[in-house]
């Protein structure tokens, strides 16, 4: 929020400089320039922060579903041992 505040001072005073222009222009001017002022300090401090946890989640929720796997898989392996000893002593 104080980014784009000072982003907005910063395009309100560059366009305080200009010559006079029609109200249209200038609006097509302030919008510009606030865009370009205030993209920079958007995505440093709102967009790249977001991904990177992202990315974090993303890793932990591999990391999670790996071990589910591995639980799953030896869950499996012991049931299957348990039910080939059942058979042998069953013979």
């Amino acid at each position: 929020m104080v980014s784009l505040f000072i982003s907005e001072i910063v395009v309100m005073m560059l366009v305080a400089t200009f010559p006079a222009v029609s109200p249209f222009k200038e609006a097509i001017i302030d919008s510009a320039l606030l865009v370009m002022v205030a993209s920079p300090a958007l995505y440093f401090f709102l967009f790249h922060p977001l991904i990177l946890h992202i990315n974090k989640r993303k890793a932990s929720e591999d990391q999670v579903k790996k071990a589910y796997d591995e639980l799953s898989e030896g869950t499996l392996n012991s049931k299957m041992r348990s039910l080939s000893a059942k058979g042998q002593r069953q013979r």
